[in-house]
């Protein structure tokens, strides 16, 4: 009985003891009673929209310009048809160039626009005709348009070149024509920012071939550089004194020179309708006014006298 009492009072005893014991402050090197976390509820799921729909319409993206193809060059190969959007509306139109042969020199060619519609299909034929050539180009991708362009000869080698471009309201075809003969090979390629190359015959200071750049625009055919002389290396022997104004090498206009009679000039450069340029004796650019009077009374002037006055100009046959 003894036993069981000393038990008892031995387990009391601990308790006792450990009751009394109080954990470390953490100042005293504890760590402290350890932390319990909030419980979070954790988010119902369910099969309901988080957000209400609105009846406000979403913002379409917009539609960004069409935009070319920068030196798309296509040749027109005779009797093959090409397939091409030339108005960049998703729509693929043709393009064909078929020879009719009449005999050795007696050749008809046919040049046949069908638009992606079928509607407005254009046919410009070109009779007697020693040669036909033609490419689709695109000569200004930004502009969402291709041009045609035809090149042919006929008599008395009289070079002519059209061109054929859907007009701005996609309903048909504007056309463009100019005495051209165009050149577009390995040695001579073509680019939408350099143009084609091409020769123009005209009568300034002589009857001769101008080489210049030229593209298809708005606007029809024009020339993006100056148009330079091939021909006349022995130049011109002037029976009047001529003025002329001094090209730069910057390009722009210096002194005025005058280059007396007895003296020799070569033509150098012009744009066909306003000035030309000659190659002085001492070897500068001179500039001279230019203005060509056509119809019945046609005549060139040069600073507004008649060019046959200033030399013996050598007009072709």
């Amino acid at each position: 009985m003894k036993r069981i009492i000393s038990g008892i009072f031995i387990i009391l005893f601990a308790l006792v003891s450990m009751a009394c014991q109080s954990p470390l402050a953490p100042d005293q090197g504890g760590e402290g009673p350890a932390k319990t976390e909030e419980a979070t509820e954790a988010p119902v799921v369910t099969d309901e929209p988080t957000a209400e729909p609105t009846e406000e319409p979403t913002e379409e993206p917009t539609e960004e310009p069409a935009v070319g193809v920068a030196d798309l060059c296509m040749p027109l190969e005779l009797g093959k048809e090409v397939t091409v959007d030339l108005d960049f509306d998703g729509v693929d139109d043709t393009v064909l160039l078929r020879e009719e042969r009449h005999g050795e020199y007696d050749n008809d060619y046919i040049l046949t626009i069908t638009p992606g519609s079928g509607s407005n299909t254009i046919e410009y034929p070109v009779a007697n005709a020693y040669d036909c050539q033609g490419w689709v180009l695109d000569c200004d991708p930004a502009d969402s348009r291709l041009e045609v362009v035809i090149d042919f000869v006929q008599d008395s080698e009289d070079y002519t070149c059209k061109a054929f471009r859907v007009n701005a309201a996609g309903s048909g075809f504007d056309e463009y024509e100019e005495g051209y003969c165009i050149l577009i090979d390995g040695e001579h390629p073509f680019t939408s920012e350099g143009g084609f190359t091409a020769d123009r015959q005209h009568d300034i200071l002589g009857t001769t071939d101008l080489r210049f750049s030229g593209a298809v625009g708005e606007n029809g055919f024009k020339a993006l550089t100056p148009m330079s002389y091939n021909g006349y290396p022995e130049g011109l022997e002037l029976k009047r004194d001529m003025e002329l104004t001094v090209v730069n090498e910057d390009g722009s206009l210096g002194e005025k020179i005058t280059v007396p009679a007895g003296e020799t000039i070569a033509p150098y450069e012009t744009d066909g309708e306003s000035y030309v340029d000659v190659r002085t004796p001492d070897g500068r650019i001179g500039r001279a006014e230019v203005k060509i009077s056509t119809g019945d009374e046609w005549c060139i002037y040069i600073n507004g006298v008649n060019q046959d006055e200033y030399a013996n100009i050598p007009y072709a046959d």
